[in-house]
């Protein structure tokens, strides 16, 4: 998007790292973040590892705070071909006296497999050295820095940025299924319920709806970055389920009750994200999945507010494309991503105009 020249002032060049465990759903949970917290910003550059925005840097906190497919958010210092003459030359024109009177370390990861160039440990040190010098009374402390200056190399280009916010991505596992009170094998994997609710744009004090609620995954994370989701389910014992994982995790979270898809028991939310069932384990109590998705998709449509998004999954082979547009939403974007050998999901965000 193009931003006023007064804007651009007060914005920085921002290097995020996404996890890259997809081709565009980590920069589109970002770009979905950003939306959801109203921050102008302008991609500079995408690729699966990076995303180089130019925003505000306190954005990189509400980023880290929700994302679950990125690695860390940092102050980008330069961009360079990883060739040791160019990144010696490059990082000499940078002005490193913040890190004066500071210890600080330097650490590169290499992503997307290529070996060749230049060791991330010979970088590491050229940098270092240049940084050193450039900076009166810093010292290096690879084991507790006071500054991390970190990079990536993707593509054969080095990316190198000061820490701003880094993500604890092992807190979602503390969330995985089998690890809940209530587990069943349908149940949505923690860091992808947590990309629903951000692809939905949900805001803090949201009311975000879960029309097939299953075992609370997307209710739990929406919960955890301050919505207040309500959920149904078909299934009582899916409800019993939800219940008493939403008591563990969340115990703050307004829960699920018993309902049909198809007849919401709300009259408004702020957003919906929902997981229909669709893959070998779940169950559609004998409704023909394309009937069932299409006519809650309807039921639900009327639920938010003008400007406000639907996010869900549907098996590959079935496309809501038509229904949404005869339902007046537009579609956002869309995903493509493997489950298994035999199922990939279609996740598909929608925006009612």
């Amino acid at each position: 998007m193009s931003l006023s020249a007064s804007i651009m002032r007060s914005l920085e060049d921002l290097l995020i790292v996404l996890s890259g465990e997809h081709d565009t759903l980590p920069a589109a949970e970002v770009k979905a973040i950003l939306e959801a917290e109203g921050v102008e910003a302008e991609v500079l550059e995408e690729r699966r590892f990076i995303l180089r925005l130019k925003a505000p840097r306190d954005c990189c906190l509400r980023i880290a705070e929700r994302a679950s497919m990125v690695m860390g958010c940092y102050l980008e210092l330069f961009k360079c071909p990883a060739e040791e003459d160019a990144v010696v030359e490059t990082a000499s024109r940078v002005d490193w006296s913040f890190l004066s009177g500071r210890s600080f370390a330097v650490r590169l990861l290499r992503k997307g497999g290529c070996k060749t160039g230049a060791s991330t440990v010979r970088l590491e040190a050229l940098i270092g050295g240049v940084a050193k010098r450039g900076s009166e009374g810093s010292k290096v402390d690879l084991r507790r820095p006071e500054v991390a200056v970190k990079g990536v190399i993707v593509d054969g280009q080095l990316y190198l940025g000061v820490a701003r916010a880094e993500v604890s991505r092992g807190v979602f596992d503390e969330r995985r299924p089998r690890r809940r009170p209530f587990f069943h094998p349908s149940a949505l994997e923690p860091k992808l319920a947590r990309l629903f609710v951000n692809l939905a744009r949900a805001r803090k004090g949201d009311l975000l709806f879960d029309p097939f609620a299953g075992t609370g995954s997307i209710l739990m994370e929406a919960a955890l970055i301050g919505c207040s989701p309500v959920g149904v389910d078909v299934d009582a014992e899916m409800v019993r389920g939800c219940t008493a994982n939403l008591r563990h995790y969340t115990p703050h979270a307004p829960g699920a009750v018993r309902g049909d898809a198809r007849r919401p028991p709300i009259r408004r939310a702020d957003c919906i994200a929902t997981d229909p069932p669709y893959g070998r384990v779940s169950s559609t109590r004998g409704e023909e999945l394309d009937r069932l998705l299409s006519d809650s998709l309807t039921s639900c449509s009327d639920l938010i507010p003008r400007g406000r998004c639907i996010c869900l999954a549907t098996p590959s082979w079935l496309s809501l494309a038509e229904e949404a547009e005869d339902l007046g939403l537009k579609a956002v974007e869309e995903h493509l991503l493997r489950v298994h050998k035999s199922l990939s999901r279609r996740i598909i965000v929608l925006r009612r105009p």
